[in-house]
């Protein structure tokens, strides 16, 4: 199996006045040192990404709890930074997402050195060709239908005709307008369409799945609780305790809990090894079954009498043979007593 490409960056540049950007600077003159920290912690995980982070309420209350920072403290900064515009209010109104034309290009910068980078057409606020420049790499779009677009597999031809249309006025006022209208395009919004990222984030989502399906409101506490199981076990782990405890008409926070203890006391990790262990259930079940069945037929004790029975000799009755044979001796017997009478003696 080839091994996933990567998106995101292993480091990125920042700038060592950085402080001095009135945005930043806006921010840390109203959330102090503590506004600035979140900031360079949402870079970090931004570019950590690639070039946009998913901001729903389960990263939030991740992200909150990773940084040690109150969650209402994230908040504000968060909504502070699309107001001043250090975020796309677009694209978080849109898309839920946190990413900038600056975030951008500074990610596309970065990875100029990879063979290929990848973008969501939906997500992009720039033209990846006006900045890669000579680099090779090979740029795809990502349609809504999920379609992948090398939009630069003919770039030499591109640069071909642009030096032949330098010189006319009328191919200048052609090349503007198609500019000016794929940037429009790019900012079109398909609502109505749902991409399949969002929708297995949705359908992945322990907070969601648990409101959904009759475990009641999530509070602050059980909140706390779920996100530290998600970050002890993983999300995939918890969402499918979730609905094992479903399967059982169990729906409450604590059976739920109990089944991640004693998957972490057993060390599970993954939903292969949870199968593995449901199938290692049925089977001791399977055998206790027919255990309990073979039980059902009592076999009682033999009676101590019928044994000494058994062992007595039997002793066979005479046969026809033997009954004639005596009968003959006692006749005889009797011959001799006749005699003996006779004689007088």
């Amino acid at each position: 199996m080839a091994r996933p490409k990567k998106e995101g960056l292993d480091y990125f540049p920042l700038d060592v006045d950085i402080d001095q950007n009135d945005k930043i600077a806006l921010i840390e003159a109203k959330h102090g040192v503590v506004g600035f920290s979140v900031v360079i912690k949402l870079f970090m995980k931004i570019y950590k990404e690639g070039y946009f982070y998913k901001w729903t309420e389960r990263e939030h209350l991740l992200f909150s709890r990773r940084i040690n920072v109150d969650i209402n403290t994230v908040s504000d900064v968060v909504n502070d930074c699309i107001e001043w515009e250090l975020f796309d209010k677009d694209m978080f109104n849109d898309h839920e997402i946190l990413t900038s034309d600056g975030i951008q290009k500074r990610y596309l910068d970065a990875v100029s050195r990879r063979k290929e980078v990848v973008f969501q057409k939906d997500y992009l606020l720039i033209d990846p060709l006006d900045f890669i420049g000579n680099s090779r790499i090979s740029v795809f779009i990502v349609n809504a239908d999920g379609k992948r677009v090398n939009v630069n597999i003919n770039s030499t031809q591109k640069d071909k005709r642009q030096q032949n249309d330098d010189s006319n006025p009328q191919s200048k006022v052609k090349e503007s307008k198609v500019k000016e209208s794929k940037v429009k395009e790019s900012k079109v919004k398909e609502s109505n369409f749902i991409s399949p990222e969002e929708e297995k984030m949705s359908d992945e989502n322990p907070f969601k799945f648990f409101e959904q399906n009759g475990f009641g409101t999530i509070g602050g506490h059980i909140a706390e609780k779920i996100v530290q199981w998600c970050d002890d076990l993983s999300d995939e782990l918890v969402l499918e305790a979730m609905k094992i405890a479903v399967e059982r008409s169990v729906k409450n926070w604590a059976y739920v809990e109990s089944i991640l203890i004693d998957w972490a006391d057993r060390k599970i990790e993954s939903i292969e090894q949870v199968f593995a262990l449901q199938q290692q259930y049925k089977e001791q079940r399977i055998k206790q079954s027919n255990q309990r069945q073979g039980k059902a037929i009592r076999k009682e004790p033999t009676p101590e009498w019928f044994k000494q029975q058994q062992q007595t000799p039997v002793i066979p009755l005479p046969t026809q043979e033997q009954n004639e044979t005596l009968e003959e001796k006692r006749e005889r017997l009797k011959q001799i007593q006749d005699q003996y009478k006779n004689s007088g003696t």
